[in-house]
Formats: C-alpha cells, structure tokens, sequence
C-alpha cells in the first residue's frame, strides 16, 4: 500500500487525472442536487406565474367588458341630449317665428311671458327694458329690422346650449 501512494504522490500527471476525476464527482453530486432544488423553485414560480396571468387577463377582460357597458350607456345619454338639445332648439326657432308674428299687435314687440313657462326668471334680457330699446331702434326707421331678431333669437339658442352643457358636465360627475 505504501508502493501505490508512492507511486501516486511521485507520479504528477495521476495526481491531475484523480484530481480531475474527484473534482467532475463533486461537480456532478452537488450541481445534480442545485439543479434538483432550482427545477422545485422553477416550478413554484412557474405556477405562481401562470395563476398571475390568468388573474390578469381575467380582471382584464372583466374592465374592458365593463369599459364597453359603460361606453354604450353613455353613448345612449349622449344621443337623448342631442335629441333634447334639438327639440329645444326646433322649439325657440318656432316660438321666435311666432314672435316675429306677432310683433305688429298691441301687446308690444315683446309679447308677456306665458302662464305655461317653466321659469320666466330664465331669461335673457327684461322684457320691457328690451321691448323699449327695440322701439327706441326702430323710432327713426320706416321698417323692423330682422337682425334684431337675429340676434336674440342666436342669444337664446345659446344659452340653450349652455344649459344642455352644463347637464353633460353634471352627469359626467
């Protein structure tokens, strides 16, 4: 036994090759088993993930199909205020045809708030500092200008507008 372990320490090109050998044994024990733990941590993540991005796409599809519902209803409000906007608008191009008609009787150019108004404190301009100030402008002329009309007929139109803009804002928030 002590010839071998002679030979072995006397012989520097065996002690590389068992050097070598012990070293791939270790290599292959301890990397085995790292690889064994790192494939059981590979696994739990991979499972973590998966889980992960099935939860994502889940809560995904679930916002954008509530994304669609509420695009759809506002959609509809959208359509039933342009609708009402038009009415009102359609309603004030008739009231002011009508107004224009009946600018020549005796009430005045400014006819007198109806009893079925919702609101007579909604308007624009006071009725009888306006009725003076059209008669006043037409006092040194033979005939009625339509502009003046014009005018107060696109003022209301606007302020209809305003008013259908502002329900859009309050029922956005």
């Amino acid at each position: 036994m002590s010839t071998l372990i002679a030979r072995i320490v006397n012989n520097p090109v065996l002690l590389l090759w068992i050097a070598g050998i012990c070293f791939i044994a270790g290599l292959a024990s301890g990397g085995s088993s790292a690889w064994w733990l790192q494939g059981l941590r590979l696994d739990a993540l991979q499972g973590k993930y998966d889980t992960f991005v099935a939860r994502t796409e889940s809560l995904g599809k679930q916002a954008q199909a509530k994304a669609e519902a509420q695009e759809l209803v506002d959609k509809l409000d959208k359509e039933k205020r342009d609708e009402e906007l038009q009415k009102a608008l359609t309603d004030n191009t008739a009231l002011n045809k009508q107004l224009r008609n009946e600018r020549n009787s005796s009430r005045g150019t400014v006819p007198q708030v109806r009893g079925t108004s919702a609101d007579p404190e909604r308007a624009c301009l006071r009725r009888a500092e306006l009725n003076t100030a059209i008669q006043r402008y037409f006092a040194g002329r033979g005939t009625r200008d339509n502009r003046v009309w014009d005018l107060i007929t696109k003022g209301d139109d606007s302020r209809i507008a305003l008013d259908a803009a502002k329900k859009k804002v309050q029922g956005i928030r």
